[in-house]
């Protein structure tokens, strides 16, 4: 088992050498292998134990079991108390919630790099069922990953049959959860009757479902990376363009784009259906906005409502812009693209404001003698929401809009000849 785990840990970059890893131990045959396994290793590492209190003195014995490891090999160890509400709903969630609570607050007080968990392969086609029974796509066939965040999983190539080898070969002492035998629960059921029944039709059964979790990982990677490949950055938002969704699948390649994001299958769906201009989806941090030619994914929390006050000329950082304001006398050199702006303004425009476009914000735009909005300005040039949203207006004290950096500036403010000094609004984006 040590040379596999190894070679496992390799292939999915696990751990550094250096690194301190945190043991998540129950007390359980599957936890005390993975515990005695690392600590061969002669890695750095802790034990993480809760008693719950939920199977009276059996509770108490595999706390003692867990204890009596850590001493005898000299192993920090990280013990709590834990007291599940009576009243509770679900008991396995709320357990679920305290262990992991624990265990991010025992990693960042400890600089501890990782928690390893005893998930293992047998666990990986468990959950490979309960997924399909529940309705599951395609991310939900994939089951357990080998890493998450700073939870990492050394024993998800190793079947149970394994570990029962490795526990037996090196007299590792364990203790066993009755509660497991039982069917309470749908995964003790997929455990103690559908997994049996399938090894009774094929022994390799198992190992063979590994295989096939493997390769839809790298489906599932490859599908990713395509996705990826259809979303476009703009400032602090993303851009997908409607024509660049392959047909006739253009939902289900929207829905795997959106997905990263928090949205589901449906509202990808209805996105993309919608004949609506502007029609939204919302989840809990991200926004999603059809326009004519795009579906803009933009942040659902932004710094929309934050100002730039600039009381005189220097040099600021608004978002990813650096901003240089300078008061000048020469004749300007225009920048074709428009980022470096001057303006007929004097200090009675000042403070200036500079902030993201407003719904109610209006411009009279140079060459033309009535207001417009800037919004229907912006649209009407092919403009997306995520773009728009990345836009800044600056405005005078007198809260009028001088100009759109990148795009227009107002008539009211043009040069003339009669113009100095001028202001010069220079704007570079910084998107490192």
């Amino acid at each position: 088992m040590k040379v596999s785990l190894i070679e496992y840990a390799k292939k999915h970059q696990l751990w550094n050498e250096s690194d301190r890893i945190l043991v998540a131990v129950s007390g359980g045959r599957d936890s005390m292998a993975l515990l005695h396994v690392l600590h061969s290793l002669n890695l750095s590492i802790g034990i993480a134990h809760i008693n719950y209190h939920l199977r009276g003195n059996a509770s108490d014995l595999d706390q003692e079991l867990v204890e009596n490891f850590a001493q005898k090999n000299d192993i920090p160890l990280f013990l709590k108390h834990a007291d599940i509400s009576a009243t509770t709903q679900n008991t396995q969630l709320e357990a679920r919630t305290i262990r992991y609570t624990f265990f991010d607050s025992i990693m960042q007080a400890n600089n501890f790099a990782s928690t390893a968990t005893a998930h293992h392969l047998d666990d990986r086609v468990e959950s490979l069922f309960l997924n399909l029974i529940r309705g599951t796509g395609i991310y939900g066939l994939n089951g357990i990953p080998v890493k998450r965040g700073k939870y990492i999983r050394p024993l998800l190539w190793a079947s149970r049959a394994d570990i029962d080898s490795y526990i037996a070969s090196h007299n590792i002492p364990y203790r066993d959860d009755a509660s497991n035998a039982t069917n309470s629960y749908q995964r003790n059921r997929v455990r103690n009757e559908m997994i049996p029944l399938i090894e009774s039709i094929d022994e390799q059964s198992i190992t063979k479902l590994e295989s096939s979790l493997s390769m839809l990982s790298e489906d599932i990677s490859a599908l990713k990376n395509m996705s990826e490949t259809l979303l476009k950055k703009t400032g602090k938002g993303y851009d997908v363009w409607l024509k660049d969704l392959p047909n006739p699948s253009a939902s289900t390649w929207l829905y795997h784009i959106m997905k990263p994001f928090g949205f589901n299958r449906q509202q990808a769906k209805d996105l993309l259906e919608s004949t609506e201009n502007g029609k939204k989806v919302i989840q809990q941090n991200w926004v999603a906005v059809k326009s004519t030619n795009t579906i803009s994914i933009l942040p659902a929390i932004t710094d929309a409502n934050k100002d730039l006050i600039i009381a005189e000329a220097g040099e600021f950082t608004f978002g990813s812009q650096s901003i240089s304001i300078t008061w000048k006398n020469e004749d300007p050199t225009f920048d074709p693209k428009n980022q470096q702006l001057f303006l007929n303004l004097t200090t009675k425009h000042f403070p200036l404001r500079i902030r993201a476009v407003a719904n109610t914000d209006k411009f009279r735009p140079l060459g033309m003698s009535y207001d417009v909005s800037v919004k229907k300005f912006l649209q009407e040039k092919k403009v997306s929401p995520a773009a728009i949203a990345d836009t800044l207006v600056v405005l005078t004290a007198q809260n009028d809009v001088c100009c759109i950096p990148g795009w227009q500036i107002s008539e009211d403010f043009k040069l003339n000849e009669n113009t100095r000094p001028l202001l010069s609004l220079s704007f570079k984006r910084n998107d490192n």
